[in-house]
């Protein structure tokens, strides 16, 4: 039936007739998505066309994980060649335009000629016009063409575009806040680029419906992912920017929703870096973004690619943006700790079930800690573009993530749409609670009763100077495999007693919970390459109820 006893039991009780039909979601874009179709408006797009001149150089191509050399004689090489799934999506989608703003417009020209006359004729069935690829080469392309110029040929290039912007809204996913704001920012783009003001009303009411939808009272938007968060503020900024440009009325209102987006930017800043808690879109990673955040270098990234009164006016936006009340951001499911030397951050969904193709993952409690702005704790973030759903999977649950499991369960169970209140109550309790306490963090859940044993669990991060204790505590009875985990990016030596980890020239003992497992993981950058991580794993058989405690300190056998 299924391999998800969650659902199994969903889908038993409903023969039952035990939970009620559930209705289907209403969507205030509806309208507009049944109108827009039947509206004809001619195109008035003031962009400057690219002039067309021909490599008389070798270049490069950077993708993906992938570094391509461009021959003059072969300019269309790279469609024709069989590339890693990664590297072929970054290569449609036009990522490597805003990563290599360095490369000749000759080259642009070129291979986006070449990528019309392959692929310009829209085919939903083709994975090049999934969704995602779609929305991803228009914004990128309208960028370029804003930047340097439209390439060509002219009336072609529109109508692909057209194509691009049918595409979206054939296959909006308006039920899908995050990816419904993508798209969204697509569309309106593409209106507003293409002076079809039907098509730009269309997505600036995707926009700020969406807006409305996800944004929290802190304005954090209910993603589940600092990354996704950052990407979606991009999304809004560079609306605004447009509507800036073009001196647009709804500049003042689209203006009014990214504040607050960018307000809480700060909050979910550490001092060692930006955290990627949740997924991490690959096509707009935290670090082509820097420019939005504090201290970020402005003159990189996406706000490098701006012009300078483009960036000025968002810096002028962004300056004395900042959340006045933590208290919002955690209510809210992220909470900001500073202490002493100690810098965290932690995530737990309101709800505490996370959908399984949301962007945010099944760690309830996830954390990150910098201490003195080095990172020890950190969270693995997202795998790239893979067709290994193993690999996404096991990334998405709390095996690879600072958590504690119970018999390698992840804390909640998967969400579905079609689950109730009562129905997801039943089977885990309460909503979990993630507090500041006065000399630290608390989590309480008890989701884990639908093992069949297990009680409330509590943890507690504790600060004492420069030391940090995780108390944990799980109520119920039975017996249990109890698995704690921590995952970081330090050197990692264990002795019987104790396990060091060390960075650079601070060193750290973590005491308490006996002699754990080490398993390398990865975590990838922007460019899709490889860095190691460690996955220290404190576990055992235990019978509930059952205690157990960890203690981190610095500068224990001086680095041995």
């Amino acid at each position: 039936m299924t391999r998800d006893p969650v659902l199994r039991r969903w889908r038993l009780d409903r023969l039952r007739g035990r939970w009620p039909v559930p209705q289907p979601l209403e969507s205030e874009l509806q309208p507009f998505l049944d109108s827009l179709p039947t509206v004809a408006t001619a195109a008035r797009s003031t962009l400057t066309d690219l002039p067309r001149r021909l490599p008389n150089q070798p270049a490069s191509l950077k993708l993906q994980g992938l570094t391509l050399s461009l021959q003059a004689t072969q300019p269309a090489a790279p469609f024709t060649m069989d590339l890693p799934f990664g590297a072929l999506q970054s290569l449609h989608g036009f990522d490597w335009l805003p990563r290599q703003p360095e490369i000749g417009p000759e080259w642009v020209s070129e291979l986006w000629r070449a990528w019309v006359d392959r692929y310009g004729q829209r085919n939903d069935d083709d994975p090049i016009w999934q969704p995602a690829l779609v929305v991803q080469r228009s914004v990128n392309i309208l960028d370029y063409a804003v930047r340097v110029g439209l390439p060509g040929p002219r009336v072609k290039t529109l109508e692909v575009l057209k194509a691009h912007r049918q595409a979206i809204v054939a296959h909006l996913s308006y039920r899908t806040g995050s990816v419904a704001i993508a798209q969204g920012h697509a569309i309106y783009r593409l209106g507003v680029e293409l002076g079809e003001e039907a098509v730009a009303q269309h997505g600036l009411a995707v926009l700020t419906t969406e807006a409305r939808h996800l944004a929290g009272r802190s304005g954090v938007l209910a993603a589940g992912s600092t990354a996704v968060h950052l990407g979606l503020t991009r999304c809004y900024a560079d609306a605004w920017l447009a509507a800036w440009r073009h001196q647009r009325p709804e500049a003042a209102r689209l203006a009014a929703l990214l504040r607050p987006m960018l307000a809480v930017l700060p909050a979910l800043t550490l001092p060692g870096g930006f955290p990627t808690l949740g997924d991490v879109p690959f096509d707009w990673p935290p670090n082509l973004l820097e420019g939005l955040l504090p201290g970020g270098d402005s003159a990189s990234g996406w706000t490098g690619l701006l012009s300078d009164g483009e960036r000025l006016a968002l810096q002028a936006l962004k300056d004395g943006q900042s959340l006045a009340d933590l208290e919002l951001l955690r209510a809210d499911g992220w909470l900001r700790l500073n202490s002493g030397a100690w810098s965290g951050l932690w995530h737990a969904s309101p709800l505490g079930w996370t959908s399984p193709l949301g962007p945010d993952h099944q760690d309830l409690g996830g954390f990150e800690l910098h201490f003195d702005g080095v990172p020890i704790f950190v969270d693995p973030g997202s795998p790239p573009l893979t067709e290994d759903q193993r690999l996404i999977s096991l990334y998405r649950s709390a095996k690879v993530h600072n958590s504690l499991t119970l018999d390698s369960e992840d804390p909640f169970p998967p969400l579905y749409p079609f689950y109730n209140h009562a129905f997801r109550q039943a089977i885990a309790g309460e909503a979990p609670v993630l507090r500041a306490e006065y000399d630290g963090v608390g989590l309480c859940f008890e989701s884990y009763r639908r093992l069949g044993g297990p009680g409330e669990v509590r943890r507690r991060w504790r600060f004492e100077q420069d030391v940090m204790t995780i108390e944990d505590c799980i109520l119920g009875t039975g017996r249990f495999s109890v698995n704690r985990r921590l995952v970081t990016p330090c050197q990692v030596i264990v002795h019987d007693d104790e396990t060091i980890l060390r960075a650079g020239t601070v060193c750290f003992s973590i005491k308490g919970g006996g002699k754990p497992t080490v398993e390398t993981i990865c975590r990838w950058n922007a460019q899709g390459d490889e860095e190691p991580l460690s996955v220290l794993c404190f576990g055992g058989r235990a019978n509930l109820p059952w205690r157990g405690c960890l203690t981190v300190s610095p500068g224990s056998r001086g680095g041995s």
